[in-house]
């Protein structure tokens, strides 16, 4: 399975992650982070049960 991640999406996360860090800029980063981290690894498990 390949998943593309478009330029609407980051346009969209990147917009949520200007939103969080307006107050908190560490948690904007790791929001961003986590969330990239967390789609890599379920697409490496999709079909692992």
């Amino acid at each position: 399975m390949k998943v593309n991640i478009t330029e609407g999406f980051l346009f969209k996360l990147n917009n949520q992650v200007d939103y969080i860090a307006a107050d908190k800029p560490i948690a904007a980063r790791k929001f961003k982070r986590d969330l990239i981290k967390k789609r890599k690894k379920d697409l490496k498990t999709i079909f692992s049960f």
